[in-house]
């Protein structure tokens, strides 16, 4: 649809079923956030953990787990550790079914890599995010001096402008 001449694509991934086809008995609703060895969470994390997803060169994370920019997910705890996550073979099982939203929230160009990740990971099957960073997410580039849209989607996701 078009909304103040701007082309609005919408990104279907994966095993995501219209609202009104699927019976929704679950939600997980997370965000992504870039690593950063001097944030909060990697303070909270502690050093030697910080150490090893540095070393590992992560990009970010999505409900604690974190991603690699080759796509390796990476779940670095130990289990005397006390963590609030789900892991990532629960969070790819539950995207792959009918009546569970894994949403991931997130906005930003500087995310798109990370977001681009997740979707590929299949461990979120619904995204929630603004204009500029869906069309970095999936490859969208406005045309100068026209409407329309070019997309590079990546594999297993359509794009509907």
């Amino acid at each position: 649809s078009r909304r103040g001449g701007e082309a609005r694509p919408r990104l279907a991934l994966p095993n995501a079923l219209p609202q009104e086809q699927r019976s929704v008995k679950r939600y997980l609703i997370g965000s992504c956030s870039m690593f950063d060895a001097e944030s909060p969470y990697a303070r909270l994390l502690g050093r030697e953990m910080t150490d090893f997803l540095m070393e590992q060169h992560v990009m970010g994370d999505f409900l604690g787990v974190f991603i690699a920019p080759d796509g390796r997910l990476i779940e670095p705890y130990a289990p005397s550790m006390t963590v609030s996550h789900v892991p990532s073979t629960d969070l790819r099982e539950l995207a792959k079914r009918d009546d569970t939203i894994v949403l991931l929230t997130a906005s930003g160009r500087h995310k798109a890599r990370l977001i681009r990740a997740v979707i590929e990971a299949g461990v979120c099957n619904s995204v929630i995010t603004d204009l500029d960073t869906a069309c970095s997410v999936v490859g969208l580039e406005q045309q100068k001096d026209s409407d329309d849209i070019v997309a590079h989607a990546p594999d297993g996701c359509d794009v509907l402008v």
